[in-house]
């Protein structure tokens, strides 16, 4: 049987020096390898080089007999699927969606998934007997489901092997079996799989071979029979183990022993504690001991934020954190490898035009009581970890007391300046003005900021012009039911608002996450001349927007019958909406042509061309921009 995957040699790492060293190992179609070792030894690096994400010092990459240096990232992702430790997605996309993004390498860029690409990914659920699961939310299901679907979003890769980072971790013993279970089972199809474990036993019960990694290399490689026992356990982990038989056909475990017995935990009883006292007069001792020198402490400068506090920062800023995307999408336009690390995991359209920097970022949540639809994954120790100069908050409702009491608590707890910013869309220009002066990057601040400012400016000019009575009535549908919405003048529809259009909703704004619910009766006496469409249904063909114009509901309202129902364009953040971010710019241009067609004249395609050059250095072909505007163009 042939190797999908064979390396020759590898040697790779980072600038502070070589991290894996002259690894030689292959894997089979249908052949199980589980890489055992510590933390700290180099199997996430190891894995990193595999999936193209870092560079090769020495040695080769095989996959299926190609080497990766030719490959692209979409080549790559043709052969392997990679799946994840288990995590908690901010947003509560269906499990079928978060499956059919599995089909990003297989689609064309700015493409929406097909019929053809969605039964995949049906096909890819049933595989794993989790089909009942395709529209629960993904972030209400199991810890152990929730690894099944990350597996089925890998299969629908189709990919020729998997890569799978502690696929067991953070699950509880029977989620554990199952998808140790799963493993074995895409394996008798075929698939050639690599996986890391810190549980010796899971080798045993699925392995057909154990390499042993330490210190960046293999030290022992072969059957779980083989390389796992109490000498190759001592050495690895430093711990003493039993090998044990757990029946007659020679099934095996590893039992690992207590380091000290009963002789030595008396004599550790013995050891005097020392007292607070004697720790202090031992440090006296030392300091009056040691020429004492000079505190360094870094250059700093006296910040006023929007909410008018005042905050000491470094004068030089070389790594910031928003705490929610708003902040995250601004950063990335002014100056990217400032990002410390992002809010939620890069979904397809990022994946698609962002590069390889800002897709290895670490996730470090959303600040959940004030924006990211009430779902909170903010990871104190993990921001602490990532050692930003500086968190930033930009604001989705005006800024208060309770804005500024989070900020401030923040602060106290990691010892980081926070910062408050307006996230209004009409101060963007401000905002990106002030953020830009921050970072050191004003140059480039003013070259965007320049840019929303003209563009904002012309369409308050023809929107001066547009009688009270000739102004379009919009309803934001949100949900697969269509039911939640924003009210006039919540930040989270406030395109609608800056585009000249009147918003239908007569209902109170809910804080920070929005989503207020409405009834079908209110949405018929309403009666809105266009509707607006996110329905967190992503493109499967019996979303929302497509149900509108057979529904005995939907079909009653204006706007359906008239055709003027749209779902907003995105990438690399959306324009409209979830979540709200500098996009927005080129969103309003986009809603002002949809509301006013014969006002407002843009060339769409040319504009969006123009936004993405500007903001993102990313040039669009016409074709990508038709692709991304979508149907809208047709109207």
């Amino acid at each position: 049987m042939e190797n999908v995957l064979e390396i020759k040699n590898l040697t790779c790492g980072y600038k502070t020096g070589d991290v894996v060293k002259g690894i030689s190992l292959s894997v089979k179609a249908g052949e199980i390898l589980c890489i055992l070792g510590p933390n700290g030894v180099g199997k996430t690096t190891f894995f990193k080089a595999m999936l193209g994400f870092i560079g090769i010092r020495r040695g080769e990459i095989l996959l299926k007999g190609r080497n990766i240096r030719g490959m692209s990232f979409t080549d790559i992702a043709k052969t392997v699927g990679y799946v994840p430790q288990s995590h908690t997605p901010p947003f509560p996309f269906s499990v079928i969606d978060v499956v059919t993004m599995g089909r990003t390498s297989r689609i064309s860029p700015f493409a929406s998934p097909s019929v053809s690409d969605i039964e995949i990914a049906e096909e890819a659920l049933d595989s794993l007997g989790i089909s009942h699961l395709r529209y629960k939310a993904y972030t209400e299901i199991s810890g152990g489901e929730r690894q099944l679907v990350l597996i089925s979003r890998a299969i629908a890769q189709e990919p020729e092997m998997l890569v799978m980072d502690e696929p067991t971790s953070n699950l509880d013993f029977g989620n554990q079996i199952k998808v140790l279970d799963s493993i074995n089972r895409l394996s008798s199809r075929g698939l050639g799989i690599v996986m890391t474990t810190h549980f010796p036993n899971h080798a045993f019960l699925s392995g057909n071979r154990v390499a042993l990694m330490k210190h960046g290399e293999i030290i022992d490689e072969g059957s779980p029979d083989e390389v796992i026992n109490e000498a190759s356990m001592r050495r690895v982990y430093g711990i003493d183990v039993k090998m044990m038989n757990v029946d007659d056909k020679g099934v095996k475990t590893c039992v690992p022993l207590l380091k000290y017995n009963d002789d030595q935990v008396e004599e550790l009883k013995k050891i005097p504690f020392l007292k607070m006292k004697d720790i202090t007069k031992k440090r006296e001792n030392e300091e009056n001991m040691t020429e004492m020198k000079p505190l360094m402490v870094p250059e700093t400068s006296l910040v006023t934020d929007m909410a008018g506090r005042k905050v000491l920062v470094k004068a030089q800023i070389n790594s910031v954190f928003g705490y929610n995307p708003m902040v995250t999408a601004i950063t990335f336009c002014l100056a990217p490898d400032k990002i410390a690390g992002l809010n939620m995991p890069p979904m397809p359209p990022e994946r698609m035009m962002a590069d390889e920097q800002y897709l290895n970022l670490p996730v470090l949540g959303i600040m959940g009581e004030l924006f990211g639809g009430g779902v909170h994954t903010f990871n104190a120790e993990a921001v602490k970890k990532a050692k930003p100069d500086v968190i930033i908050s930009m604001s989705l409702s005006k800024v208060d007391e309770i804005e500024v009491q989070t900020a401030e608590r923040l602060q106290a707890e990691l010892n980081i300046p926070v910062l408050i910013y307006d996230g209004a869309l009409d101060r963007s220009g401000d905002v990106i003005r002030r953020i830009g002066a921050l970072l050191g990057v004003s140059r480039r601040a003013e070259e965007l900021a320049s840019y929303f400012d003209e563009k904002y400016d012309r369409i308050k000019s023809k929107l001066a012009k547009i009688s009270a009575k000739d102004r379009k009535t919009v309803y934001y549908a949100q949900s697969p039911t269509g039911l939640l919405t924003e009210p006039r003048g919540a930040r989270h529809g406030e395109v609608i608002d800056f585009a000249g259009g009147v918003n239908a909703a007569e209902v109170f704004e809910q804080r920070g996450c929005g989503k207020t619910k409405v009834s079908a009766d209110d949405l018929l006496r309403w009666n809105p001349d266009v509707i607006v469409i996110m329905s967190d249904e992503m493109k499967s063909k019996d979303r929302l927007i497509n149900r509108m114009p057979s529904d005995p509901f939907w079909s009653c309202i204006r706007a359906v019958k008239k055709g003027h129902i749209y779902e907003p364009p995105g990438g690399m953040y959306g324009w409209f909406d979830r979540p709200p971010s500098v996009n927005r710019i080129i969103g309003l241009i986009w809603m002002t042509q949809i509301l006013y067609p014969d006002t407002f004249k843009w060339d769409m395609v040319s504009e969006t061309r123009e936004f993405y050059k500007l903001f993102y250095r990313i040039d669009l072909s016409e074709k990508q921009a038709e692709s991304l505007l979508g149907p809208v163009l047709k109207k």
